[in-house]
């Protein structure tokens, strides 16, 4: 068959692809609240085992624990901080859902993915005061699930996104290029249908269509894009790239400009990918 957006979108809709859990989105309007506790955040955390699991696996890791040892899951949260745990929330929900799914390595796509996350999260961080702080908010997000289209298309069309793999493998052309050869269409527009359907905010709809195009990009939330665009690249080309040799090659070159940036802040970020990326690294083995 010759796919088009329109039955990628038709198949979306009547799919038994995952839905994104509903304990990842409760605890993300549990930390978006101005007064969040990290009870409430435990309290949420303990209804799913799974989960439960890996916070009191990384809480008890020689990443936190400094020998000692729980099993709580109140102490596991608080052991972590807020911010730590939402990104343990969301980083093992994404891989849960969709890690084992066709035409992904899980540890490339999970490394990739929470490396570019945490770079997204850290750039923000440092332009907040021209960032409204829902975009703040919704950066960690963002980046996380900035490829998770190309996830859907493998799992919903096989045969049909082989090619483009084989493609990939072969050129070495960033992936959305590829895609849009092949299919007329590429892998972000594919993601924002399916996060639009989980319900997710509009900031993170949008940076997931046009982290390959954010010149594209409604005014709004151009700025948030533009973060996951060079995330995208910087965590592709610092060796956490989804596809072995797959390196991100297309780069606009004002994307820095506007954002307020000194050229030593930019030069910290690139020297903080190394370690991000080894940190995402680390904490594979607790969340796969």
């Amino acid at each position: 068959m010759t796919l088009t957006l329109s039955a990628v979108s038709e198949r979306l809709l009547n799919s038994t692809l995952p839905s994104f859990p509903q304990v990842v989105l409760q605890v993300e309007r549990e930390l978006a609240k101005p007064d969040a506790a990290v009870g409430a955040v435990a309290a949420l955390v303990e209804q799913d085992p799974p989960l439960a699991a890996r916070f009191l696996a990384l809480a008890n890791s020689s990443f936190y624990s400094r020998g000692n040892p729980t099993s709580s899951a109140l102490q596991a949260v608080s052991r972590l901080g807020l911010a730590e745990a939402r990104q343990v929330v969301l980083a093992t929900a994404l891989l849960q859902s969709f890690g084992s799914l066709g035409g992904a390595d899980p540890h490339r796509y999970w490394t990739h993915s929470v490396t570019t996350a945490l770079l997204t999260r850290e750039l923000a961080k440092l332009c907040s005061s021209t960032l409204s702080r829902g975009l703040v908010d919704a950066a960690y997000l963002a980046g996380l699930l900035h490829d998770i289209g190309a996830l859907a298309l493998a799992h919903l069309f096989p045969e049909e996104y082989q090619p483009v793999i084989d493609a990939l493998e072969e050129s070495g052309r960033p992936a959305w290029e590829v895609e849009l050869d092949l299919l007329g269409f590429h892998h972000g527009e594919v993601g924002e249908l399916l996060v639009h359907g989980w319900g997710l905010p509009p900031a993170v709809c949008a940076s997931v269509r046009f982290h390959h195009e954010p010149w594209s990009a409604p005014q709004p939330i151009i700025q948030l894009v533009r973060l996951v665009y060079l995330s995208d690249f910087v965590s592709s080309n610092q060796g956490f790239e989804r596809h072995q040799g797959n390196l991100s090659q297309d780069f606009e070159a004002g994307a820095w400009d506007g954002l307020g940036y000194t050229i030593e802040q930019v030069q910290e970020i690139l020297a903080q990918a190394l370690a991000l990326g080894t940190r995402s690294e680390g904490l594979w083995s607790f969340a796969k």
